[in-house]
């Protein structure tokens, strides 16, 4: 210990993460030479979610078991169509991101089956990951879209704009409720920015 004239041992087993090039963040000067190869023995590098839509079916299923089962609610899978979003989605936060996105889509469905409406509409208009579409996992288990709702009480046609103000105004009331009425936790967990939040709330009479 500091200042101390005598020598102390300690078992220790460090763990550290970064999302960041080590290697490139010492030659710039930005992280600390010694403390790198202190802790450089076992690297383990983990692939971005992008870049193994293979495991989304798997951790969908994982979040929706978690999340129905806390929410109380019966929901038994995803529609074709909203996995074929979750496969093509660009996945910039990760798993965490999926996460949220699926208890967005939680707060939202009712009963049956997570459809494309249910999801964070930033994933409606998301644009094909190169390579990472449902057709890149046929034969490992993915569904492929068929164009039709294969859920309960999942309807073919659009839902009316008013329903939709109302589901929204369910999710947004559900998250406020969960974060004791904090709007910036509630945006979080919508999967909104807080601005956007506020503007929702105006717009759907709210405040």
């Amino acid at each position: 210990p500091l200042g101390s004239s005598t020598t102390q041992t300690a078992d220790v087993r460090i763990i550290a993460a970064t999302n960041r090039d080590l290697r490139e963040q010492v030659a710039l000067g930005r992280f600390r030479e010694d403390l790198y190869y202190r802790i450089d023995v076992i690297e383990i590098p983990l692939q971005s979610l992008v870049e193994r839509p293979e495991d989304i079916p798997l951790l969908v299923r994982h979040f929706l078991r978690r999340l129905t089962a806390a929410a109380h609610k019966p929901i038994d899978g995803v529609t074709d169509e909203a996995m074929a979003l979750l496969l093509r989605y660009p996945w910039p936060g990760n798993i965490r991101e999926l996460e949220n996105a699926m208890e967005h889509a939680v707060v939202l469905c009712q009963t049956g089956r997570i459809a494309p409406e249910h999801l964070p509409p930033r994933m409606l208009a998301a644009t094909p990951a190169r390579g990472h579409g449902p057709e890149h996992l046929c034969g490992q288990g993915a569904p492929r879209p068929t164009g039709r709702s294969v859920g309960p009480h999942v309807s073919e046609a659009p839902l009316a704009a008013t329903n939709l103000d109302q589901l929204q105004r369910d999710a947004i009331r559900a998250a406020l409720d969960r974060c004791g009425g904090n709007r910036t936790r509630a945006a979080r967990k919508l999967g909104i920015h807080r601005t956007t939040l506020q503007r929702k709330l105006k717009r759907l009479g709210m405040l």
